[in-house]
């Protein structure tokens, strides 16, 4: 369901509303290990808003909002092959969940547990704002000024390998924070053209994932290791059910700075000259680890992985 409404308000004043909604009762995915388990569902929710006000014949102003949530369920893949690491290693059952005919609607995933593993669903959010003034200096020469701000979350629950044993799934959690800001004059006159101006943006990025890979075969030969290796830090249950989750952290930070300049002119009705120049300064700053989460990784890191 979606619609708008749009139109002025006063003799300076004019807006536009819009929304949008998706839902459905039930997922369209459905499982061939569980028959009634689906996932798929969709529950979405957009709107967007903008406002011109245009005061005078020389100021222009335009408002811009919008704004999305997401709460649907995630889709699983479909195995097509079946290629493990360490066969001897492999956890049974794998083997007979991977098909090569699946039809459109058909999947298989590891069965929801909210006690070890959140629900295979999305919990994200999107909104931003825009600014946009124009202003006549004069009759050849106009001041704009460009704002922008976007901030968006994303959690989402993910089946990467498209069976019911625990092979690979995860978990994204993170975060994007924008924000850019330009002002600029431009100018013409008989002949000539010119813009002069400056940007500036700067950006947070946050991005972490939990891997989830209880029954992946290669974990199990490093935890089949790690119960060998002589030490007294773990006891052997840990080691037995080490490393069924890891965790990825990522932070970055940039910020970017330019000035700009462009003209032209006419040298005749035929030629035409023109010349610009640009400077921009850009910075990264970057963080990044895979690490233990919650003293799962750490007890099979320390001995399987590191013999």
């Amino acid at each position: 369901m979606e619609g708008f409404i749009s139109g002025p308000v006063s003799d300076t004043v004019a807006i536009r509303v819009a929304a949008r909604s998706e839902n459905s009762d039930k997922g369209w995915q459905k499982s061939v290990s569980r028959p009634g388990d689906r996932l798929g569902k969709k529950d979405k929710l957009a709107g967007r808003a903008i406002i011109d006000w245009t005061p005078t014949e020389d100021l222009s102003v335009e408002f811009g909002a919008s704004y999305w949530r997401d709460r649907s369920d995630t889709v699983a893949g479909q195995a097509v092959a079946f290629n493990p690491d360490n066969a001897a290693f492999a956890a049974p059952g794998v083997a007979a969940s991977v098909r090569t005919n699946w039809k459109a609607g058909q999947a298989d995933w590891t069965p929801e547990n909210k006690a070890i593993r959140p629900d295979y669903k999305v919990d994200s959010r999107f909104y931003s704002v825009m600014l946009r003034a124009d202003y006549n200096v004069s009759d050849a020469i106009t001041l704009t000024s460009l704002t922008g701000y976007n901030d968006v979350r994303r959690n989402d629950m993910n089946d990467a390998d498209g069976t019911p044993i625990e092979v690979s799934e995860y978990q994204s959690d993170g975060r994007v924070k924008s924000f850019s800001q330009e002002l600029r004059l431009t100018g013409d006159g008989d002949g000539y053209n010119w813009i002069f101006g400056g940007y500036y943006s700067k950006d947070k990025i946050r991005d972490d994932q939990v891997g989830i890979y209880g029954e992946s075969s290669i974990l199990n030969t490093l935890a089949f290791l790690g119960q060998r290796v002589p030490q007294t830090t773990y006891t052997a249950a840990q080691i037995a059910n080490g490393f069924n989750r890891f965790r990825n952290t990522t932070s970055q930070e940039s910020r970017a700075m330019s000035v700009f300049a462009n003209g032209e002119y006419e040298i005749s009705e035929t030629v035409k000259l023109g010349a610009g120049l640009r400077y921009t300064d850009d910075n990264l700053d970057f963080a990044g680890c895979s690490r233990d989460y919650n003293n799962n990784t750490a007890p099979v890191w320390n001995t399987g992985v590191a013999a």
